[in-house]
């Protein structure tokens, strides 16, 4: 009996460990969810008499003033961010093509220790 006890205990060890490995990549929005989830609590109970009580009108309305404030300024952001991004690629990309581009070269103490004979190296 008790060698059966010591499976049983290394066995519920090992399915532990196995979960925990499973939820580790979801502990990070997990803490964001309760994070979200307790600042917008009171806006919810606010809302809760003002609707008459209707638990799922409050809760879409909550979730509605989150996409307002939060997710469409953020998407905004981003989305502006990116089309600089590709706007400062384009025009560094065509000056490439053009030859118009003068990179930065290497100051002289560079050059002199990477090619001794002269820049560019033959």
């Amino acid at each position: 009996m008790p060698g059966r006890r010591i499976l049983l205990w290394v066995l519920l060890l090992m399915l532990a460990v196995a979960l925990a490995a499973v939820l580790v990549p979801f502990y990070g929005p997990q803490l964001w969810a309760l994070i979200i989830g307790l600042l917008l609590s009171p806006l919810y109970r606010w809302l809760l008499p003002q609707l008459r009580r209707q638990r799922t009108v409050a809760a879409l309305v909550t979730l509605l003033v989150v996409l307002l404030v939060v997710v469409l300024p953020f998407g905004l952001l981003i989305g502006l961010l990116i089309l600089g991004i590709v706007d400062k690629a384009t025009g560094l990309y065509g000056q490439v093509q053009s030859t118009e581009y003068q990179g930065p070269l290497p100051g002289a103490s560079a050059c002199s220790r990477a090619c001794p004979s002269g820049w560019p190296m033959p």
